[in-house]
């Protein structure tokens, strides 16, 4: 049932009681990025994941993998960020050479509450849609687009499942 949940909404379907994320268990995510973005940006990013879990159960605390906090979580994931996750530089990002944008780990068979996304990768698939915005809304559109990447991994860490359809998670 959950991964059915799950599934819905990644693809932004409304489900009923999705009003109510203050009685969801909280899930600790610990970010670490490899070039720290600006809060505007991970202001965005964060708004967007949690419009996209919190209808499925998921309330998401945002924590810095560098700060070394005694708090107990149910459940956590540790989210990597590689390269640079913010749009006010997309000249890097003139080429995508293929690869995956994001990923988790395995172990023994059992997927690890790890995730890694890779931001410069995605820039450069979506770089000739995000030149064509007005930089404000690049910005946005560029975080929707890594809150979906870390909604698709978080999901192989939650449901436990490698699995993927002819059309996505």
């Amino acid at each position: 049932m959950k991964r059915g949940a799950f599934c819905l909404a990644l693809f932004g379907w409304p489900m009923s009681g999705a009003d109510d994320a203050s009685a969801k268990a909280p899930v600790a995510l610990y970010a670490r990025f490899e070039h720290v973005p600006p809060g505007s940006a991970t202001e965005i990013l964060q708004r967007e994941l949690r419009a996209i879990l919190s209808p499925v159960g998921f309330n998401f605390e945002w924590r810095s993998a560098n700060d070394s906090d005694q708090e107990v979580w149910a459940d956590l994931a540790v989210a990597t960020f590689k390269g640079h996750c913010d749009a006010s530089d997309l000249v890097r990002a003139n080429y995508f050479a293929g690869g995956a944008l994001g990923w988790t780990h395995v172990s023994d068979g059992r997927i690890l509450p790890f995730v890694e996304v890779d931001c410069d990768r995605i820039s450069a698939f979506l770089a000739s849609d995000l030149f064509a915005l007005p930089l404000p809304a690049r910005e946005k559109a560029f975080q929707r687009a890594i809150a979906r990447v870390v909604a698709h991994e978080l999901y192989h860490v939650f449901t436990q499942t490698k699995a993927h359809g002819s059309w996505g998670v």
